[in-house]
């Protein structure tokens, strides 16, 4: 691979995981305030909109978890090259 491939793909892996982890945290705070805390920083979700949310970080949030798996197995496979 050339050194522009594997900063794209470092650069790609980086952003995805960045992006997964930032939706992982959105999803357990908003699950850990409707369960207990009940704070201001989600008051506005409801029992009536709390799945169609949880389905939208999901499904959001997929291309980059894709995205994150499809370049770390470039990567790894490039690594086994050399």
């Amino acid at each position: 691979m050339s050194e522009n491939q594997l900063y794209r793909l470092n650069r790609t892996y980086w952003v995805s995981a960045l992006v997964a982890i930032v939706s992982t945290i959105v999803l357990v705070l908003l699950n850990v305030d409707i369960l207990f805390w009940e704070q201001q920083l989600f008051s506005w979700v409801t029992y009536e909109n709390y799945i169609p949310i949880i389905i939208t970080v999901f499904v959001l949030s997929l291309p980059f978890w894709v995205a994150g798996a499809i370049a770390d197995i470039k990567l790894t496979n490039d690594a086994r090259k050399r």
